[in-house]
């Protein structure tokens, strides 16, 4: 029986779970409903920006040849390219220590977009935007287990969505020998929005409610060195430093419980950091090509929070097959990533692709499956889904 149909039958709270309890009481630094570690905040792992990049895990972001993480990319002709994309997760946690969980469906949203131009003087013109980071939950259970009749049960739902996008223009050219150099000015974009309701006749019950979203202007530098031989077995070597700026966002605070309601404004800042990495890329034989990428994060403390998104890291191995004479392309690759100072503290991620070219236009079908650790339960999963084209003129 679904949680979001049926009332709780006993009307006063006695003693909630510490997931409960830190959302039904204010603490220093982060407010009901972002407290406690119901939602990943202020962790996250990086959103795939094409089919492509979640068939191989990610293991290509820093290659230079798409412009999301490195600008050095270039060509003599014009590109476009877009994507849109499913996201679910799937809270073994919240489903291990809680009774009736429904943890929602998924959702739709756009995934990527770019344009790559050619431009005098041997340059090249990249435009892009994406959500680098994206994740959406709907989740409604019975607070515990359930397994002593003196307990009285709470019903919890709870909301979140947020999106960092980042949007960019760079520009590159080849210096020499196969060595192409970009750079890119980039405006990220950041909206959070987090809704928890407690109904279990306390005083506490009631809804929690926080929005914030903010802008904040960076950049980012690459390069990008191609080598070929004369058997057509060429190594590609990208790296790229980015300048994560500090975001200062804004919104309110509203409260409506059984003990009154209240309405607050908020402003926080996320502390400026770098994040970069190197993928290279060798195709071994004329069909086959293994792609492996390295990267981290700095920590960025969130002021007046008592938060931090910790340092990241990442390594990735992705595996390319394609037949010069067929028109599909199979891509298979996996990752790990390790995350400090947050809920979600690593996770292991799976990616496969499948792409078919019709003579001018590339469409791809990907996505990923992540397992990710909290200490103390079981793994969380979250899938994502991506259908991409790209066209050439």
């Amino acid at each position: 029986m679904s949680p979001r149909l049926v009332r709780p039958r006993f009307r006063a709270l006695a003693v909630l779970p510490p997931l409960l309890l830190a959302a039904a009481t204010a603490r220093a630094g982060l407010d009901p409903p972002q407290s406690g570690d119901l939602f990943s905040f202020p962790g996250a792992f990086a959103n795939p920006a094409t089919p492509v990049a979640a068939g191989r895990a990610l293991a290509d972001r820093w290659l230079g040849e798409a412009p999301w993480d490195n600008p050095a990319i270039g060509g003599d002709r014009w590109s476009v390219s877009g994507a849109l994309l499913y996201l679910r997760e799937d809270r073994q946690d919240l489903h291990a220590a809680n009774r009736q969980f429904d943890g929602g469906q998924g959702t739709f949203d756009l995934g990527s977009g770019s344009l790559l131009a050619p431009l005098p003087l041997h340059l090249s013109l990249s435009l892009y935007s994406y959500p680098t980071e994206a994740r959406s939950e709907d989740v409604a259970f019975y607070a515990g287990l359930g397994t002593d009749p003196s307990q009285p049960s709470a019903l919890v739902t709870a909301k979140t969505d947020t999106r960092e996008i980042r949007s960019g223009a760079g520009l590159s050219r080849e210096i020499f020998g196969g060595l192409r150099l970009g750079a890119a000015v980039e405006v990220t974009n950041r909206s959070d929005e987090w809704t928890r309701t407690l109904e279990s006749g306390a005083p506490e019950s009631g809804t929690y409610h926080t929005n914030w979203n903010g802008d904040a202007v960076g950049g980012q530098a690459g390069f990008r060195w191609a080598h070929g031989d004369t058997a057509g077995r060429p190594l590609v070597v990208g790296g790229a430093l980015r300048y994560l700026p500090e975001l200062k966002v804004t919104g309110e605070n509203t409260t409506d419980l059984l003990v009154g309601s209240t309405d607050s404004s908020v402003t926080t800042r996320r502390a400026s950091g770098w994040e970069g990495g190197v993928s290279a890329a060798w195709r071994f034989v004329p069909a086959a090509r293994v792609v492996a990428g390295l990267g981290a994060r700095s920590a960025m403390v969130w002021s007046d929070l008592d938060a931090t998104t910790g340092r990241w890291w990442n390594g990735a191995l992705a595996f390319d097959y394609h037949d010069p004479e067929a028109p599909w392309t199979l891509r298979a690759g996996y990752a790990l990533d390790q995350q400090s100072d947050v809920v979600e503290d690593r996770a292991g991620t799976l990616g496969l692709s499948l792409g078919w070219d019709f003579t001018g236009v590339r469409v791809e079908l990907g996505g990923i499956h992540r397992s990710i650790h909290r200490t103390g339960h079981p793994n969380s999963y979250e899938d994502r889904a991506l259908l991409g084209f790209t066209a050439d003129f």
